[in-house]
């Protein structure tokens, strides 16, 4: 980098990596959509087991585990069987989800799911208070609104 030959090289070396990694991103989008179908099922999972965590008191690490593992395969499905659609609702629904859950680290009231895990294990009931639910409320008008968007 301190001479123009290897300024240029590292340019030239950096468009052809660049390049290669495009094209095969391009080529294989069918797997980057079944991922991100697998990825959004993933999520909705863990938002539909502590939304029933919170409201009906079901603590279970298998059904954790079950719900979160059956949200993932319907995802992966819908996304081979609609990929357009699945995009849209995946990344609305992840990016509000991580938007969501940053925020419940700054303020706290939102149990991190390692945390809902080992209460599980140890057969302790996580404990919501009415900042949980404000945090589903926020998640939920992400996700709407950016469904609109």
């Amino acid at each position: 980098m301190n001479s123009t030959g290897g300024l240029v090289g590292c340019i030239l070396g950096s468009l052809a990596v660049g390049s290669l990694i495009g094209y095969f991103v391009y080529r294989m989008i069918w797997l980057g959509v079944g991922v991100l179908g697998v990825v959004g099922g993933y999520f909705l999972g863990t938002l539909l087991y502590s939304l029933a965590l919170a409201l009906l008191g079901w603590s279970s690490l298998w059904a954790m585990v079950l719900i979160t593992i059956v949200c993932s395969v319907i995802g992966g499905y819908l996304a081979f069987k609609f990929p357009q659609s699945i995009t849209v609702i995946s990344t609305s629904g992840i990016g509000s989800y991580a938007f969501m859950r940053g925020w419940s680290y700054f303020f706290h009231g939102y149990p991190s799911e390692s945390q809902i895990i080992e209460d599980l294990k140890n057969s302790i009931t996580p404990q919501f208070t009415w900042v949980f639910y404000v945090y589903i409320g926020i998640f939920i008008v992400c996700w709407a609104g950016s469904l609109w968007w």
